[in-house]
């Protein structure tokens, strides 16, 4: 490949992200263009579509470069990480609200809503100050009573009450007390939690599987985590319940 990119970067098989004129397209290992260089930004691919930004705004591509949405959208923040496909969906924010997109463009809600998580089988949705779950079709499950949510994972929910989380089950029912700053899925019955600046591992049935002894637990993969405690680092596994030595990541 010709020497003449200002950056050049691994992409997907047999095509790199390469840099010309301080604009990213993409081309193939033998030099030929596959995406032209029209954009500021390329993001990586997934469910078969990158973000692409352009003089402030973004859209999306697929791997031919074909451009997905006919309206670009304006950039807000951190939106190339919240507006990723994620299991066929991606989130967007238009100026009167969040709304879902699928792999062809399609939003799948009517109107755009003012809150909203990620696409799941039950989906976050804020009506007024409150939030709720509906379903994918729009039927509203569970009843918007709570200050803060996320969308279902397998079974339960991430809601609470402003601070504090807790997890609920199919009928909204707490499992897990509001006692938690934070509470996210490792996998769908694996969170990582903190309460009281400390962070540890429970189960969805709210048995303790790492104590609330580290300063920050960063999950590797849907079985594995990186603990710091001490200003020493350690990695664990959750499926064998046992430590990792570093020569064996």
């Amino acid at each position: 490949m010709a020497f003449k990119y200002e950056d050049l970067r691994p992409y997907t098989k047999g095509v790199y992200k390469a840099k010309l004129r301080d604009n990213w397209g993409l081309v193939s290992v033998a030099g030929d263009t596959v995406v032209s260089f029209l954009y500021d930004y390329i993001g990586e691919m997934s469910d078969g579509r990158a973000i692409v930004e352009r003089g402030g705004e973004f859209n999306y591509i697929d791997s031919a470069g074909n451009v997905l949405l006919g309206q670009w959208i304006e950039t807000y923040s951190e939106f190339k990480a919240r507006a990723k496909f994620r299991n066929g969906y991606a989130k967007l924010q238009f100026e009167t609200g969040f709304n879902l997109i699928d792999t062809a463009g399609k939003r799948l809600y009517p109107r755009n809503q003012s809150g909203l998580g990620d696409y799941g089988d039950l989906i976050a949705v804020k009506r007024g100050q409150h939030w709720g779950y509906l379903k994918p079709s729009g039927q509203s499950v569970i009843p918007n009573t709570f200050d803060m949510a996320k969308s279902f994972v397998g079974d339960f929910g991430v809601a609470g009450e402003e601070p504090l989380w807790g997890l609920i089950n199919r009928k909204g029912r707490y499992i897990l007390e509001p006692y938690y700053e934070q509470l996210d899925f490792l996998n769908d019955s694996t969170l990582i939690a903190k309460s009281r600046s400390n962070y540890g591992v429970l189960t969805t049935a709210g048995d303790t599987l790492l104590t609330f002894s580290y300063i920050s637990i960063e999950p590797i993969d849907d079985s594995v985590v990186e603990l710091e405690r001490g200003g020493e680092l350690f990695y664990y596994d959750l499926r064998t319940r046992g430590f990792i030595r570093r020569n064996e990541e």
